[in-house]
C-alpha cells in the first residue's frame, strides 16, 4: 500500500499557487489587460529583487533572526559601485563593489548580532539608519548616473524574451533551494533556529551560522542593487526603500515562522509572487497606495494566522484524497 503523502510545505505551496492564479484570473476578468504577456513580465520585473532578497531573508528567519537592512544596503552599495564606475574603474570592479558592499554591511550585522551580542532587530535597525544615511551622504542626496552597458544589461536587457532580472531570480531559487535542502549548511540553519542550544550541544558552529545567514542577506542585496541600478541607469540614494518589508512579507506569506526553524524557499517565491500580483493588479485597477498597504497587512495578518493555526487538517484531507489503493484494492 503506497500513500501520496502531502506534508504542510507542500499544502502550502499548492494554496499559494491556486490563490495566486485564482486574484490573477479575477484581476483578469475585471481588466482583461491584466493578463498580457507584458504585464506578468512586467510583474517579474518588480518581484525579481524582492524575491531575490526574500531568498536569503528566509536564510536569516529560519536561523531565528531578522534583517531590517536590505532596503538602505540597496541603496549604499549601488551609491559606492557608482562612485567606482565615475571614477573611471572598469565595469567589472563598479559590479564587484556592489556586491562586497553588500556583503560588507551583511558582515558588519553579522558581527554586531554573533559576537557583540546585540539583539537582530536593534543591530538591523541601526545598520538600516546607517546605510540610508551613507548613500545620502555618499551621494550628495542626489542620484548619480551609471552609464556602463555591463551594468545596465543586468536590470534592462532580456534573454530569449525574459528579462534578465527575472532568469537570476530563478536561478537563485534554484541555488538557495539546494543550500538549505541538500547542504550541512542548510542543516545547519534549521538546527539552530530549531533549538540553538541542542545545536551548540551537537556541535554545530551556530554563531557562525548565523553569522554566515547575514552575509547572504548582504551579497542578496547586493545583487538587488545591481539589478536595481541597471533597472534604473542610475544609483539612487532612496532606492530600496520598504524593500525590507516587501521582502519579510514574502517571507511570512510563504509560511516560515518568525520564531526559526521551518520555513521553505519555494514557499517564499511563491509568496513574492502572490504579493506581486496583488500589487499589480491594484496598481493595474487604479487602486490609491494606501488601499494596497491595508491589503497587504491583512495580507501578513491572515498568513500568520495561517501559521498559528497550522496546515496538518488540510494536509491529513489531501493525503486521503490522494490515496493509491494496492494490487489488491484495498485500503488502509
Amino acid at each position: 500500500m503506497r500513500d501520496i503523502r502531502f506534508g504542510p510545505q507542500v499544502v502550502r505551496q499548492m494554496l499559494l499557487l491556486v490563490t495566486t492564479c485564482l486574484i490573477g484570473l479575477a484581476f483578469g476578468v475585471a481588466s482583461p489587460g491584466f493578463l498580457s504577456l507584458g504585464n506578468f513580465l512586467n510583474i517579474g520585473l518588480q518581484t525579481a529583487v524582492i524575491s531575490i532578497i526574500a531568498f536569503a531573508m528566509t536564510c536569516v528567519i529560519v536561523a531565528k533572526g531578522i534583517d531590517l537592512s536590505v532596503g538602505s544596503t540597496v541603496a549604499v552599495a549601488g551609491i559606492i559601485g557608482a562612485l567606482t564606475l565615475q571614477a573611471g574603474l572598469p565595469p567589472l570592479l563598479g559590479l564587484f563593489a556592489i556586491l562586497l558592499a553588500g556583503v560588507g554591511v551583511g558582515a558588519l550585522n553579522g558581527f554586531l548580532i554573533t559576537v557583540i551580542g546585540v539583539s537582530p532587530f536593534i543591530a538591523t535597525l541601526g545598520t538600516l539608519a546607517l546605510g540610508r544615511g551613507a548613500s545620502l551622504s555618499l551621494s550628495g542626496a542626489s542620484s548619480i548616473d551609471v552609464g556602463q552597458p555591463l551594468v545596465l544589461w543586468f536590470g534592462s536587457s532580456q534573454l530569449l524574451g525574459v528579462p534578465v532580472s527575472v532568469v537570476l531570480s530563478l536561478v537563485l531559487l534554484v541555488l538557495f533551494w539546494v543550500l538549505l535542502n541538500r547542504t550541512v549548511f542548510g542543516r545547519w540553519v534549521f538546527a539552530v533556529g530549531g533549538n540553538a542550544e541542542a545545536a551548540r550541544a551537537s556541535t554545530i558552529p551556530v554563531r557562525w551560522t548565523q553569522f554566515l545567514t547575514y552575509v547572504l542577506a548582504g551579497l542578496a542585496a547586493g545583487v538587488g542593487s545591481v539589478i536595481t541600478v541597471g533597472r534604473l541607469g542610475s544609483a539612487q540614494p532612496l532606492a530600496g526603500e520598504g524593500l525590507e518589508f516587501a521582502a519579510i512579507t514574502a517571507v511570512i506569506v510563504g509560511g516560515t515562522k518568525l520564531s526559526g526553524g521551518e520555513g521553505s524557499i519555494v514557499s517564499t517565491f511563491l509568496g513574492a509572487v502572490l504579493v506581486g500580483v496583488i500589487t499589480a493588479g491594484l496598481s493595474f485597477l487604479g487602486v490609491r497606495q494606501e488601499i494596497t498597504y491595508i491589503v497587504t497587512g491583512v495580507l501578513i495578518l491572515l498568513a500568520v494566522l495561517t501559521n498559528q493555526v497550522g496546515v496538518s487538517r488540510p494536509a491529513l484531507w489531501l493525503k486521503k484524497l490522494g490515496r493509491v489503493r494496492g494490487p489488491e484494492g484495498g485500503a488502509e
